[in-house]
């Protein structure tokens, strides 16, 4: 890539765009994934997978119910439920993103995925920060349906994903 391992070449790119490094995070199938905040400490947590043998860089971003609005979703029943992850869903697709969600009683989260495609050997810093940018403007409609669907208050930078909630989706 350009003399440059892709590796450093995304560091590089969340330094630039003013993201926080967390940690490294080590999987068989990938050759790296970083794990960072945007758009720095207090933001959203994001992360960055290249799978070994492919051709792209895959960034997700996930989010999980608060407490308060998992209760309030747990209190819905089953027509009201399937209405509101629908409505989600159909959130997170208009920006033209992948998502996964995992909802159970206990926790919800859903994830947004989306891949920038190595072209020359490279990828532009713009089109990763792009993805970057309306990844986090996405998360954060999605939060803002979420709190005036169940009326509590919502800190985004408070209740991110947690390190281990990836994993299920990085494989």
């Amino acid at each position: 890539m350009n003399a440059i391992k892709p590796e450093e070449l995304i560091k590089n790119y969340i330094f630039q765009i003013r993201g926080q490094p967390l940690n490294e995070p080590k999987n068989p199938n990938w050759e790296f994934g970083i794990r960072f905040k945007y758009p720095n400490q207090n933001g959203r947590v994001f992360m960055v997978i290249k799978p070994k043998d492919m051709n792209f860089f895959e960034i997700s971003c996930g989010t999980r119910l608060d407490p308060v609005h998992q209760e309030a979703y747990n209190k819905l029943d089953n027509s009201e439920k399937k209405k509101f992850i629908k409505t989600l869903g159909r959130l997170i697709i208009a920006r033209n993103f992948e998502h996964a969600m995992n909802i159970t009683p206990s926790k919800s989260i859903f994830v947004l995925i989306d891949r920038i495609f190595i072209e020359h050997g490279t990828i532009s810093l713009n089109d990763f920060y792009k993805t970057i940018k309306i990844m986090f403007f996405c998360t954060l409609n999605c939060v803002r349906f979420i709190q005036e669907r169940f009326g509590a208050d919502y800190d985004p930078g408070k209740h991110g994903f947690d390190a281990d909630d990836f994993e299920p989706y990085m494989d």
